[in-house]
């Protein structure tokens, strides 16, 4: 886009709101360069209605029981035929016994070569970090979280195109990643003595 749009959202339980969300995005195009900005900022709740339990004590899911909050960031820029994006993506939410966090992030650089009319070729550097499922079991902020793995991935790829004939269309190209994972509190969640596991992966294509 080439200008700014400003969006908001907001819903309403009997007791609690919804859902209350804004959103913006911003977008410049100056000559051959170009830049966009877009963040979301949300929260909700998924009920608040009594949530009873087996042993009669119930609790009220409006206090916070039942909420789910996201947040993203998108920002990009390019310049003629290469690009860079990052995107940043955070999604908090609860249930009765448990705090729960997932963080998100990527960054992408490609860029588009045209080596002659006949062939195009696209390398792509691609760098990934995640902490999904990061939890404590309580709602004190003293608390330490309980899990907390956190994954990583380096990948590089190169995607190519050949046109060998006005009909006949070549595509091919190579990727490499390696993931790596990591028991950041040393649970040893994948094995006696093991707080982290790496894999390597190869792959070419026609």
């Amino acid at each position: 886009m080439d200008g700014i749009a400003l969006t908001g959202t907001y819903g309403q339980l009997e007791n609690i709101y919804g859902r209350r969300d804004l959103g913006l995005q911003v977008g410049k195009k100056i000559n051959h360069w170009h830049v966009d900005v877009s963040a979301f900022k949300g929260q909700g709740n998924r009920s608040d209605d009594e949530y009873p339990s087996f042993n009669g004590d119930g609790v009220d899911l409006a206090d916070g029981y039942a909420m789910m909050d996201p947040t993203q960031i998108n920002v990009g820029i390019s310049y003629k035929n290469a690009s860079l994006r990052t995107i940043y993506d955070y999604y908090q939410t609860s249930s009765v016994n448990y705090l729960i966090d997932h963080r998100f992030f990527i960054t992408n650089f490609k860029y588009n070569y045209k080596v002659s009319k006949k062939l195009v070729l696209m390398p792509q550097l691609t760098y990934t970090n995640h902490l999904p499922w990061h939890f404590k079991e309580a709602f004190d902020e003293d608390d330490d979280y309980t899990y907390k793995v956190e994954g990583k991935r380096y990948k590089a790829n190169v995607t190519g195109s050949y046109d060998i004939t006005r009909k006949l269309n070549l595509i091919f190209g190579g990727e490499y990643f390696n993931d790596q994972a990591t028991d950041k509190l040393d649970n040893e969640n994948f094995g006696e003595g093991i707080t982290k596991v790496s894999y390597q992966n190869y792959s070419l294509f026609a």
